[in-house]
């Protein structure tokens, strides 16, 4: 897995990670993540995990995540994972 950049906690309010990118993401604790479409302005769908769960999304052009500060986005290559 190659890291392309720095992990970050996700946000109720704020839409992180936005862009044409996978993403390795990491549950604190369990909970709703939101993917959210390129214009940023709607749901494109909600990913229900539990605790210490983590998970590899590959994300379209645009789209970004939100969900409690216990998730943390980390981007990656797409390839190789």
């Amino acid at each position: 897995m190659k890291v392309l950049g720095a992990t970050v906690a996700l946000a109720a309010a704020t839409t992180s990670v936005k862009g044409d990118q996978a993403v390795r993401l990491v549950a604190g604790a369990a909970g709703d993540v939101t993917i959210r479409n390129a214009a940023d302005n709607d749901d494109f769908a909600v990913l229900t995990m539990v605790a210490n769960e983590v998970i590899v999304l590959s994300l379209e052009p645009g789209q970004g995540l939100r969900g409690a500060n216990t998730f943390k986005a980390t981007p990656i290559a797409r390839s190789g994972f």
